[in-house]
């Protein structure tokens, strides 16, 4: 039995997800994800693959710290803890009164990494503002799960850590083929009318807010209307699905969504669209690129970067290597890539579908 304790963001469910659901096929080991946050237990309650996938490798709850029958489900998780029961978290457990608790069962606590991709977000916000986000780096106790090199407390570790280094979660061929295999049923019931041979576009959507890579305060909602008038004018024949943030504002989406256009909103995974999409076409850069990068969609980023990140990016993207098309405020060339990705196949998928083994011997220990 393994229980998760997520972060307060996503990609630290889509990171661990993976491995959880080869744990669950691979070795019959059930997995219970507790959430403290109630805004991130919605956006996963919501999100119906990441919802379908932790019922199947062994549910999901919502624990409130604050309320008192909540606090008796949290110490009855504690007590298992002395069955053997493995804990995997991502630093709820490395503060306050759950630090002091899960330090008994410090030889089954991992810690995990959020992102499974090898991003550099991190060094780009340094170098904007100044501020090192690494600097304060999370203690912990147990065991680490790395799923790259970038996992900043792969520099405290101390000679009785033991770190799996399990590589990039998103790429593993059980997660791969689970996706692929149940595509064709979350396209039927989300998306009918939609058919696999048809070209179709997927629109990844950000929060629409100042961002401090981009020139200005509304330069976020002044892309998303350029890139929706590009695709109403000029690709009208093609479907487009906008997959929302759990922050976008989508009062600013139904304005558009009000148009003409063939234009539908999208709840599913992004592994389970890049399975069939032409392209992926975000206006900066999201974690969900890589995703379909990997899977052998066209990827485009139509931005509007301020000159300070351009200087330190030499004209490309934050993470360069997931994105096909870079396109800096510039219509025409948005066209052409669009043009492009559409007209050419799908690109081969990038993910070495042997991706079976585990040299880090992590999910033998974990299902021990």
């Amino acid at each position: 039995m393994i229980v998760v304790f997520p972060n307060k963001k996503l990609v630290s469910i889509d990171s661990i997800l993976p491995v959880l659901l080869e744990l669950k096929i691979q070795y019959q080991t059930n997995s219970k994800t507790v959430f403290f946050d109630k805004k991130t237990y919605m956006q996963v309650h919501n999100n119906v693959v990441l919802r379908d996938v932790l019922i199947y490798v062994g549910g999901f709850t919502y624990i409130n710290k604050r309320m008192p029958l909540s606090l008796l489900k949290l110490l009855y998780i504690y007590i298992i803890g002395f069955l053997k029961v493995k804990y995997i978290h991502f630093g709820v457990l490395s503060d306050g009164i759950l630090f002091k608790l899960w330090k008994v069962h410090s030889k089954n606590v991992f810690f995990s990494q959020s992102d499974s991709y090898r991003h550099n977000h991190l060094y780009y916000r340094k170098k904007l503002n100044g501020k090192d986000y690494i600097s304060n780096i999370k203690s912990f106790y147990g065991n680490l799960i790395a799923f790259n090199d970038l996992m900043p407390q792969l520099s405290i570790v101390s000679d009785s850590t033991r770190v799996f280094h399990f590589g990039e979660s998103r790429t593993r061929s059980e997660w791969i083929n689970f996706t692929r295999k149940k595509s064709e049923f979350y396209f039927n019931k989300y998306h009918a009318n939609l058919r696999f041979n048809d070209n179709f576009i997927v629109f990844i959507l950000g929060p629409m807010c100042e961002v401090i890579w981009l020139k200005n305060k509304d330069s976020y909602e002044k892309l998303f209307r350029e890139t929706m008038k590009i695709l109403r004018d000029s690709f009208s024949n093609t479907k487009v699905l906008l997959k929302p943030h759990a922050t976008t504002n989508l009062d600013i989406v139904n304005s558009e969504l009000e148009k003409k256009g063939q234009f539908e909103l999208t709840y599913l995974h992004p592994s389970v669209l890049a399975h069939h999409a032409n392209c992926f076409i975000c206006n900066l850069y999201s974690t969900t690129m890589a995703d379909a990068y990997n899977l052998g969609a066209k990827t485009i980023e139509y931005t509007d970067y301020n000159e300070k990140l351009l200087s330190h990016t030499n004209d490309k993207s934050v993470s360069y290597q997931y994105i096909d098309y870079f396109v800096n405020r510039d219509q025409s060339r948005l066209v052409h890539a669009l043009e492009e990705s559409l007209r050419k196949k799908r690109k081969n998928c990038k993910i070495n579908q042997n991706k079976s083994q585990d040299t880090s011997g992590l999910l033998k220990e974990l299902s021990n």
